[in-house]
C-alpha cells in the first residue's frame, strides 16, 4: 500500500465513462414533478424574503427555484410537504438532489458563486435531521447517506427542505434551482463498461481520462477492441510507452460502497489507486496476471485503513505500470459495488 500526493499530468482526454446501474430509486421531485410532489404542497420562510416555486428556465421546464432575498441575512428555505402521508425511506442508502445556483445582478469576475445549503429530513414525530453542503453555480449532483441523516424514522418521512444561507449584499439575489430530488439504492456504479465508455454522461458532469507517458508516445485508449474482454469488446488499453491512466471528477460521496471490482490483464505488477478532491490517493499494489483476464475485488476498508476519506472521491480509479512502461496492461469492466 502507498499513500501518494502526487500530481497528474501527461495529455488529458474528455470522456463519458461514467454510468449508473443496479440503481432503484423514489423520485421526489425530477424536473417534471413527480406523482409525489403533485400531492405535496410547497412552504417558503421567511414569507417576506423567500420565494419558491415551479419555474420555466433556459435549462427545463418546472424547475423547482427557492430565492432568497438580497436584504436576507441567514437562512432561508422551501419545504415539500407530504400532504399527510408518510414516506418510507428505510430501504434507501442515498438523498441524490441535482441543484445548481443563480446569482442575478452578480459581478462573478470569472469566480464561482458558493453558498452553504442545507438539506433536510423530518418525520412524523416532528424529527428533523439536516446535513450542510456547498453549492455553487455550476450544476453538481449532491449524494448524501441517509445514515447521515441521524435521529429521525426513516420509515415515516413527512418533509423534505432545502434552506440557503444569504448575506447581505445588495448585487445578490441567490436561488437554488432544483433540477431532481430522490433517495437511492444503489448496488452496482459502473465506472467503465462499452456502453459508459461512449454514450452515458457521468452523474457528476464529464469525466476527465488523464494518461502519464514517456515522450511522444500514445495515451491510453478506452475503445480498444479485444475479443477475449470480459465484458462486451472494449477494454481500456494502457498501451506501450505509457505509464498509466486515471478518471477525475467532480468529487462524488461513495462512503457506502463496499469494494471496487475491475478484471485485469497484465505483464507488469501494477499499481491500483483513488484518491480525494485534495490529490491525496491511496495506492494498492497487484501483482501481474500472466497476460491473463483476471477478476479482482478491493475492498473499501483497505482504502480507508489508508487515510483515504470515501465520502470526496475524485480520483476515481488509477492504474500506473510498476517498472516497466512498455508491458503490457488492459483493465475492463470496472465498478463499485454496494453489497
Amino acid at each position: 500500500m502507498r499513500n501518494s500526493n502526487s500530481c497528474l499530468f501527461g495529455l488529458v482526454l474528455a470522456l463519458c465513462v461514467f454510468g449508473a446501474y443496479g440503481l432503484t430509486s423514489f423520485e421526489i421531485y425530477d424536473n417534471s414533478p413527480s406523482q409525489f410532489f403533485k400531492n405535496s404542497y410547497l412552504i417558503a420562510w421567511p414569507v417576506a424574503t423567500t420565494e419558491c416555486g415551479l419555474k420555466n428556465l433556459p435549462v427545463g421546464d418546472n424547475n423547482w427555484v427557492i430565492s432568497v432575498n438580497d436584504n436576507l441575512v441567514g437562512w432561508g428555505g422551501c419545504g415539500v410537504f407530504a400532504n399527510g402521508t408518510t414516506l418510507d425511506f428505510s430501504t434507501y442508502t442515498e438523498l441524490e438532489v441535482t441543484a445548481f445556483l443563480n446569482v442575478a445582478g452578480a459581478q462573478h469576475d470569472d469566480i464561482n458563486e458558493v453558498v452553504s445549503i442545507q438539506m433536510q429530513l423530518q418525520d412524523v414525530n416532528g424529527h428533523v435531521a439536516s446535513v450542510q453542503v456547498q453549492l455553487i453555480e455550476n450544476s453538481t449532483i449532491l449524494v448524501y447517506p441517509l445514515a447521515n441523516f441521524q435521529g429521525i424514522d426513516l420509515s415515516k418521512i413527512t418533509n423534505f427542505a432545502i434552506n440557503i444561507y444569504n448575506i447581505n449584499n445588495v448585487d445578490h439575489k441567490r436561488s437554488a434551482v432544483i433540477q431532481r430530488v430522490r433517495v437511492t439504492q444503489r448496488t452496482i456504479f459502473r465506472v467503465f463498461t462499452d456502453a459508459t465508455s461512449i454514450a452515458v454522461t457521468p452523474p457528476n458532469g464529464p469525466n476527465v481520462l488523464y494518461s502519464w507517458a514517456d515522450p511522444n508516445k500514445p495515451p491510453c485508449n478506452p475503445f480498444t477492441v479485444d475479443p477475449s474482454a470480459p465484458e462486451g469488446t472494449k477494454v481500456l488499453n494502457i498501451p506501450s510507452g505509457t505509464w498509466g491512466c486515471g478518471i477525475q471528477n467532480i468529487p462524488m460521496n461513495l462512503a457506502t460502497i463496499k469494494s471496487v471490482k475491475f478484471w485485469l490483464r497484465s505483464r507488469v505488477d501494477v499499481l491500483f489507486e483513488l484518491g480525494d478532491h485534495s490529490g491525496f490517493k491511496v495506492g494498492i499494489t497487484i501483482p501481474s496476471t500472466k497476460n491473463i483476464w483476471t477478476s479482482k475485488t478491493i475492498a473499501a476498508q483497505e482504502l480507508t485503513n489508508g487515510g483515504l476519506n470515501l465520502s470526496i472521491i475524485a480520483y476515481q480509479f488509477m492504474i500506473t505500470k510498476i517498472g516497466n512502461s512498455t508491458a503490457g496492461v488492459r483493465v475492463d469492466n470496472v465498478r463499485f459495488s454496494y453489497v
